[in-house]
């Protein structure tokens, strides 16, 4: 069965842009994607779903529930290798949402997985940088 790792970056969050009171939440700002501190996700097709993601446990099966409703319907093992800390001001929920979008996508054949990451208005330019996620087939 094949595995696949994703690595992605982080997002330097260098301030919020506010267009007026408006009465609903506002996305805008400028920000920089570096290499690292990032995620490395491994995923593989599972008999039953296996979540081995330490803290990041509960924000995982709530992506997953999303992914699950718009899309995927078989059972995945996930393992989060590395993450960065979260609310630091590194994108880290934004990276998170788009690796697993991801790897849905590799593992159930879905082309378009910036469409289940439900990120591009928030985080136009993490959406962007995401072509250049690096993922890997690690089982040749």
């Amino acid at each position: 069965m094949p595995e696949f790792t994703i690595t992605t970056g982080a997002r330097l969050h260098f301030g919020l842009f506010s267009h007026g009171p408006t009465g609903r939440r506002e996305f805008g700002g400028v920000g920089l994607m570096i290499d690292s501190p990032g995620f490395v996700v491994r995923g593989s097709l599972s008999a039953t779903d296996e979540l081995r993601c330490g803290p990041w446990q509960p924000r995982v099966a709530t992506l997953l529930a999303r992914l699950r409703a718009a899309s995927m319907t078989r059972p995945v093992r996930l393992e989060i290798v590395a993450a960065p800390p979260a609310h630091a001001g590194l994108g880290s929920g934004t990276q998170l949402g788009m690796a697993l979008a991801k790897m849905v996508s590799l593992l159930g054949g879905e082309p378009m997985f910036l469409r289940l990451s439900s990120r591009g208005v928030r985080d136009a330019d993490c959406v962007r940088r995401s072509d250049f996620m690096a993922f890997s087939r690690e089982d040749f």
